[in-house]
C-alpha cells in the first residue's frame, strides 16, 4: 500500500534503443489512467457473456515552464537559437503537418503512509504514448499551463503501464531518473 502526496517529478524521451530523457520542468499533474469499453450479451432476461474491448490510455499532462526539449519530444518540430547576447533569440516549430513521434513518460511522487508500506515512492511510467500538440491559453492576470493531451498504448512487451515502489526516493541526475522498463531481473 502506498498512499502518494504530490507528483514531485515528471520526464519524457522518445521511444527507441536509448531513450534520452528530459524532465518536465514545473509539472503540475500527470493523470495516466486505462479505459476499456464492456459490450454484455443479454438473453433470457440475464447476460450470457461480455465481451472487452482493446484497452486504451489516456491522461493529460500539464507543466508550468515552457521547455523547448520537452515540446520536440512531445510535439515533433524542431528548435533553435539565433543571434547572441540581449539579441539572442530561443525558437521552436511546431510543423502544420505531422505524424506525433512516440514517447515515454515516467514520473513519481511520495509515498506518505511509509508507516503501512516502507518504501519511499511510487514511479509511474507509460513506455508508449503519443500526444496532441502541447498548447497553452493565455489571459490576463492569470497563470497558464502547458497541457498535452497524451494517449498511450502497449510496447512490444505487452506492457501498457507501470507501477513500481520503490525502497528509496529516485536520485536525479542532471535533473532526471533512471528508468527501467524491463521487469526487475529480467
Amino acid at each position: 500500500m502506498a498512499v502518494g502526496f504530490s507528483l514531485e517529478h515528471a520526464q519524457v524521451a522518445p521511444v527507441g534503443a536509448s531513450p534520452v530523457h528530459k524532465d518536465i520542468p514545473a509539472v503540475v499533474s500527470w493523470a495516466p489512467s486505462i479505459t476499456a469499453s464492456r459490450t454484455p450479451l443479454r438473453a433470457d432476461a440475464s447476460i450470457y457473456a461480455n465481451a472487452y474491448g482493446a484497452r486504451e490510455g489516456s491522461g493529460d499532462i500539464v507543466f508550468a515552464f515552457l521547455s523547448f526539449d520537452v515540446l520536440v519530444i512531445i510535439n515533433g518540430g524542431t528548435k533553435s537559437t539565433s543571434g547572441t547576447g540581449a539579441g539572442a533569440i530561443d525558437r521552436y516549430e511546431q510543423p502544420g503537418a505531422s505524424v506525433q513521434p512516440a514517447f515515454i513518460v515516467s514520473g513519481f511522487y511520495r509515498n506518505v503512509a511509509t508507516d503501512k508500506n516502507p518504501h519511499q515512492a511510487v514511479r509511474v511510467t507509460t513506455p508508449v504514448n503519443t500526444a496532441a500538440p502541447a498548447s497553452a491559453s493565455f489571459a490576463q492576470e492569470t497563470f497558464f499551463n502547458w497541457t498535452a493531451n497524451t494517449s498511450f498504448t502497449q510496447n512490444d512487451a505487452g506492457t501498457m503501464i507501470i507501477y513500481e515502489t520503490m525502497a528509496s526516493l529516485p536520485v536525479l541526475t542532471a535533473g532526471v531518473m533512471p528508468v527501467n522498463l524491463a521487469a526487475p531481473g529480467a
